[in-house]
């Protein structure tokens, strides 16, 4: 996005027609005046924007461009963002499968993560040289899994971010107290995530958190 294109619309222009001299606008945006009419004709004629007594006012067409630059920045640095874990699959305590059926765990993912979890974790050892990047998840803005406390004990919270594992989606949670150590994450889906992997314990899998 050219510096006229964001000047307008850091003025709104694309809602409230713009009033502003190119003289005014050139003094704003560092640019030369002449360079400043030149560029206001050229997207007038593009149909970019419209030009009258009123102002300066970004037109649909270019709104549009503008959304399609957002939207590919926005891919871009999701796929910057990514991190991307190996490691392999290995049998569980089964404890994750109780908590995922109580029901205060239940609601509270199907509300925030859009599924009712398949009663049961994947388990994954990662390999050595990922372990750090553990940390770098934690530091990400997670989905917040609220916890709760019943007569006998206290249930924590959970923390998940989406991710993919061999491309299919997926949840990671990292309980903020566990019994596992920090070369383990576990994996919610709304299936049986094994069975849909079709992978047994020992197998190697890939996962890529957002």
């Amino acid at each position: 996005m050219d510096k006229l294109t964001k000047y307008l619309l850091q003025k709104k222009a694309h809602c409230v027609p713009l009033k502003e001299s190119t003289t005014v606008i050139a003094e704003k945006t560092g640019m030369s005046q002449q360079n400043v009419s030149v560029r206001l004709i050229r997207l007038e004629e593009e149909g970019k924007i419209k030009r009258g007594k009123e102002g300066i006012l970004i037109t649909e067409k270019l709104m549009d461009e503008i959304k399609k630059e957002f939207i590919e920045i926005k891919r871009l640095l999701e796929e910057d963002n990514r991190i991307t874990l190996k490691g392999k699959i290995e049998e569980g305590t089964k404890e994750g499968g109780y908590y995922l059926s109580l029901g205060h765990y239940r609601k509270e993912i199907k509300e925030k993560l859009g599924f009712e979890p398949y009663p049961g974790t994947l388990n994954i050892r990662i390999n050595g040289e990922d372990i750090p990047k553990r940390e770098i998840i934690l530091g990400k803005e997670p989905y917040t899994i609220s916890g709760f406390k019943t007569k006998e004990r206290t249930f924590g919270e959970i923390h998940g971010w989406k991710a993919k594992i061999d491309g299919i989606d997926a949840v990671v949670i990292l309980p903020l107290r566990t019994h596992y150590g920090k070369d383990m994450v576990e994996i919610i889906h709304r299936d049986n995530l094994q069975k849909i992997l079709k992978k047994k314990n020992g197998d190697s899998v890939i996962i890529e958190v957002s």
